[in-house]
C-alpha cells in the first residue's frame, strides 16, 4: 500500500512539474511577443511615406507664445467603423465606396498607463486627399473627413490616407497602426463576447420602434447592437453627433466586459480576432495586437476615458458640415500628446 501511494505521489509531482514547466513556457512565450509588439508599435505607420506635402510635424508645437515638445511614451492606433455591410472587400470605383462612419483615436499612454479614446465626427471638414473619376490624384480638398476612405482601396489604402488626414488634422501627431471593421463585426464580436448593457435613448426608438419597442435598460441582442452603434436619421440635422454619443457608450460597455477577460488571460484577444476576422482590416502584427491586449487589460480605472473633438453642426445644402473648435482642439492636443519644454 505504501509502495503505491509513493508511486502515486512521484507521478503527481511529475505532472505537476510538467505543468508549471508548461505554464512558465507560456508565459516566457507572451512576455517576449509582448516586448516584441511594444517595440514594434514605436515605428509610426506606412502612411508617411505617401503622405502629401507638406505635412505638419509634429514634434513640437507653440501655444500662447510657449513652446511644447511630443510626450514619450504614447502609442496611438487609428480605429475606425466602416459603413459597408459586409466583408471587408476590395473597392475598385473610387469615390463611390463604403466610408468611415466612426472615427476613434485610441491613445495609449504606456508610461502614465492609461487608455484614452478621441472621438472624431465623420462630418468633420478638414483637408483630405481628392481624386477624380479615373482615379487620378487632384491634391487636397476640404471635405467630409469619412469621404477619405473612400478614396482608397476600401482595404489597407484606405485605412492608411485615413492615418494620413487624421495625423494631418492633429498637428502631425504619430500614428502607429489602424484597425477598421465593417459593421458586421459588431454582431460578431457580441457572439463571442457576450451581451451588454445599453440605456435606449428615445430618439433610437422612434427611429426602430421594431427592435426598441422598449426603452430604459436593455441587454442587446447581436442584431440590436449592429442598429444601436450604427443607426441614425440622416434626415436630421446632427443625427450622427447623436450616433456617437450612443457608440460611445456602447464601447464603454463592451470594453468592461473585454477588460475583464483580458485580465484573465490576454490571448483572448486572438479569440476576438477570429471572430472579426471577414470584417477586418488592419495592419497590426499578432504581437502588436497582444502588447495592446495586455496594457489594455493593465490600464488604471474601471471606466474608459473619452475625449470628443469640440465644434458645430452646420447643415449646407448637400450634407451635414461639423466644423472644428480650433481652440477646443488645440487643449485637448496639449492635454493629450505634448509637455512643456
Amino acid at each position: 500500500m505504501n509502495g503505491k501511494r509513493k508511486k502515486w505521489k512521484r507521478a503527481a509531482a511529475l505532472i505537476l512539474g510538467v505543468l508549471i514547466l508548461l505554464a512558465a513556457s507560456v508565459l516566457l512565450t507572451a512576455s517576449g511577443m509582448i516586448q516584441k509588439g511594444r517595440r514594434s508599435l514605436e515605428e509610426p505607420g506606412a502612411y508617411l511615406e505617401e503622405a502629401v506635402q507638406p505635412f505638419p510635424d509634429g514634434a513640437q508645437i507653440s501655444l500662447d507664445g510657449e513652446q511644447y515638445e511630443y510626450r514619450d511614451g504614447l502609442i496611438n492606433i487609428l480605429c475606425l467603423g466602416i459603413d459597408g455591410r459586409g466583408k471587408a472587400e476590395e473597392n475598385t470605383e473610387v469615390g463611390f465606396g463604403p466610408r468611415a462612419d466612426c472615427i476613434v483615436l485610441a491613445v495609449v499612454d504606456t508610461k502614465a498607463n492609461t487608455l484614452t479614446l478621441l472621438n472624431i465626427s465623420r462630418d468633420t471638414v478638414t483637408p483630405i486627399r481628392w481624386f477624380d473619376s479615373r482615379g487620378k490624384e487632384i491634391g487636397l480638398y476640404d471635405y467630409q473627413l469619412g469621404l477619405q476612405y473612400t478614396m482608397g482601396d476600401g482595404l489597407g489604402t484606405s485605412c492608411e490616407m485615413m492615418e494620413e488626414a487624421v495625423s494631418r488634422m492633429l498637428g502631425g501627431i504619430p500614428i502607429h497602426g489602424y484597425c477598421a471593421v465593417y459593421w458586421g463585426a459588431v454582431s460578431a464580436l457580441q457572439e463571442v463576447t457576450g451581451p451588454v448593457t445599453v440605456t435606449i435613448p428615445e430618439e433610437l426608438r422612434e427611429l426602430d420602434l421594431y427592435h426598441f419597442l422598449e426603452g430604459g435598460e436593455v441587454e442587446l441582442t447581436p442584431e440590436q447592437a449592429q442598429i444601436f452603434v450604427q443607426g441614425r436619421d440622416i434626415g436630421q440635422t446632427g443625427s450622427n453627433e447623436t450616433r456617437m454619443l450612443r457608440q460611445q457608450e456602447y464601447m464603454q460597455a463592451m470594453y468592461q466586459k473585454i477588460k475583464e477577460k483580458l485580465k484573465r488571460n490576454p490571448f483572448y484577444i486572438f479569440s476576438m480576432e477570429k471572430a472579426v476576422e471577414e470584417y477586418l482590416v488592419t495592419d497590426l502584427e499578432k504581437e502588436e495586437i497582444l502588447a495592446l491586449a495586455w496594457q489594455a487589460a493593465g490600464t488604471s480605472g474601471e471606466e474608459l476615458s473619452m475625449i470628443t473633438v469640440p465644434g458645430e453642426t452646420v447643415d449646407t445644402m448637400f450634407q451635414d458640415e461639423f466644423h472644428v473648435d480650433q481652440e477646443g482642439l488645440s487643449e485637448i492636443l496639449e492635454e493629450l500628446f505634448y509637455e512643456k519644454k
